[in-house]
């Protein structure tokens, strides 16, 4: 009798929308960063020309220098935690010279573990602590002792430049030749099999399963513009998103199988809430070029000559019963760290507007912006960016304003 009553309530709830507040971050290195890596929300590294690496421990605000060990005359091209202190990242010098580092103290030291001429080393990913894989110009490595060695596998590929596993034994590589293409293997990648991609696809940039079936991709595609795909059998078959129009991807992040963010050569960040179907440009504070996007849960962060990260928010209706009056209700929990949610009612539709001031009355975030009906909503606020403190969250609409106080404690 529990079920029948609670699933009529759950039909009233039902997302409206993913906003996202993007803020410009500090990149004191002031070059290139070609890649990103975060843990958590919080930690994590870029890594870019002339041997970069860079690490922050709070979501990308502040940065300090952290590739001890890492030659200057090469650019790193990706990075990759197995835990919070094992790391790899690849780097290269063109084609001429390929490298593999390791790290195993949280990135304050950095170790060369494959080096060699002729490759340039694109991609690192590992399945789990002990298993990874190497990719790059004409050659796949894998290691299966912590990256204390590395070993080529038989698939070599024209020029590949991304891989990810799902585990120890299925692992995809996506390249480019005459076509763009990801190969799959099933066995530790003793033997791979070509699943088609559309013919459209030139090259592979990347490879994306938010889940163990949902999967992207993309590159350039014929014409000089971009193009994406979609897999909903675990990489077996991919199809082409009509609904993505723009320059060549570059990466991409997904929170989930159809919310996600991919940024594109044009340092445009675009945005999908229906699963690739259709994609919004996001506004972006700074201007740049931008090569790489990653995240952790609602926290994600591009970076490139400029860094930015964002709070996703999610905006719910949980009723559609017009209220008596306008309110906005204390958020809970409070204190919080770093989530949060406020709820409002609205006995008028029209236009609202949520921010979020510091204690000197400066927005720093703006939830709620837009045209919304009359009824009852929840926002569910991710203040990871944000540093400790008090904050005022203010309500607005033609006829009301309300504002009330919240605690951030990290």
């Amino acid at each position: 009798m529990k079920n029948k009553l609670i699933i009529p309530a759950l039909m009233f709830i039902f997302c409206l929308s993913a906003n996202a507040q993007w803020l410009e971050q500090t990149n004191p290195a002031n070059k290139r960063q070609n890649t990103v890596f975060f843990h958590n929300s919080l930690t994590g590294f870029t890594g870019g020309d002339t041997g970069t690496i860079q690490r922050s421990t709070n979501s990308g605000v502040t940065w300090f220098s952290s590739n001890l060990g890492i030659s200057g005359n090469v650019n790193v091209s990706d990075i990759n935690f197995s835990g919070n202190d094992t790391g790899y990242c690849t780097a290269s010098n063109g084609s001429l010279t390929g490298k593999i580092y390791r790290t195993s103290n949280g990135g304050a030291v950095w170790t060369i573990m494959f080096d060699t001429t002729n490759i340039g080393m694109r991609g690192v990913f590992f399945a789990n602590p002990i298993t990874g894989w190497a990719v790059g110009n004409g050659t796949v490595k894998y290691t299966s002792n912590t990256g204390m060695n590395w070993t080529s596998r038989n698939f070599s590929g024209s020029t590949n430049t991304c891989v990810f596993a799902f585990s120890p034994t299925l692992v995809m590589v996506g390249g480019f030749g005459s076509a763009g293409y990801i190969a799959r293997s099933t066995n530790a990648g003793i033997n791979w099999s070509f699943p088609g991609l559309p013919a459209t696809i030139m090259d592979v940039r990347f490879i994306q399963f938010p889940d163990a079936n949902t999967g992207y991709t993309g590159g350039l595609a014929l014409g000089g513009q971009g193009g994406m795909c979609k897999s909903t059998d675990g990489g077996l078959s991919w199809s082409l998103l009509a609904g993505y129009v723009g320059s060549t991807p570059l990466n991409a992040y997904f929170i989930n199988a159809s919310t996600g963010y991919v940024v594109n050569s044009s340092s445009e960040l675009k945005m999908t809430t229906d699963g690739g179907a259709s994609w919004v440009n996001q506004t972006i504070p700074a201007s740049g070029s931008f090569a790489d996007i990653t995240g952790s849960g609602s926290f994600a962060i591009i970076a490139g000559r400029k860094i930015a990260t964002n709070t996703t928010v999610s905006i719910q209706q949980i009723s559609n019963e017009v209220p008596a009056e306008f309110l906005l209700e204390q958020n809970y929990p409070n204190p919080f760290n770093p989530e949060t949610n406020i709820n409002f009612s609205l006995s008028k539709s029209g236009y609202v507007k949520l921010t979020i001031l510091d204690v000197m009355g400066r927005e720093v975030l703006t939830p709620v912006n837009g045209s919304y009906s009359a009824g009852k909503y929840k926002v569910a606020l991710d203040a990871s960016q944000l540093a400790s403190g008090v904050y005022f969250y203010r309500l607005q609409t033609a006829e009301f304003t309300q504002t009330r106080k919240m605690n951030l404690i990290k």
